[in-house]
């Protein structure tokens, strides 16, 4: 009988440590989409992990990043493995400057010639929308191409949802939304900028 048991114990006990305890990274095989699960349950969203002495960067929709990461207003590069790199990036049609203590990039906004690598994202959008844009300089036309700059592509990348209303902070909490106020007014017609000066 003490054999039995002992023989029992130690298989269970082979078979608890062959069973991880916590798997941190998620991959969707479909989309491909990597995903960080931290300790506590929740999702890393719109921070930085420092993960197995690398730092890895995760949009508002908890997608790993890779590419160009702007971060208040410092922008770095995550490589297509996703963590931070620390050595300066020659690209197509640039070299950034990237220091090698924080991952910041110097001269980011140097750059102003499309490309991938750099940042820009290719642009298809409809014609009115593609004049509006390049009016307001957040589209660039160039070598047959419409480009995105990268602080409107980082902002397409990592969209932030905030939502507004009004309560009194001395309501109680069963009426708190009877309370809230939400005026939606439209904006009064401004005169369009165009690009030859030709319309309204």
């Amino acid at each position: 009988m003490k054999k039995l048991f002992t023989l029992v114990s130690a298989m269970l006990l082979v078979c608890l440590l062959c069973v991880p305890a916590f798997a941190e990274w998620e991959v969707n095989e479909d989309t491909s989409v990597t995903k960080y699960l931290k300790p506590n349950g929740e999702y890393a969203t719109a921070e930085w992990m420092d993960i197995d002495g690398k730092q890895y960067y995760f949009y508002t929709t908890g997608e790993m990043a890779t590419g160009w990461v702007k971060d208040g207003d410092n922008w770095y590069y995550c490589e297509p493995t996703g963590e931070r790199r620390y050595t300066d990036l020659k690209t197509d049609v640039f070299t950034f400057k990237i220091d090698k203590k924080t991952g910041v990039c110097s001269n980011f906004t140097e750059n102003t010639t499309p490309s991938e690598q750099a940042g820009w994202i290719p642009t298809s959008a409809g014609y009115e929308e593609l004049l509006k844009d390049s009016a307001k300089g957040n589209i660039v036309y160039y070598n047959s191409q419409w480009w995105t700059t990268p602080s409107v592509a980082w902002v397409m990348l990592n969209p932030e949802v905030v939502y507004f209303h009004d309560v009194n902070p001395d309501s109680k909490t069963y009426d708190r939304f009877a309370l809230a106020d939400l005026d939606i007014v439209e904006e009064p017609k401004q005169k369009e900028e165009s690009l030859t000066g030709l319309w309204w």
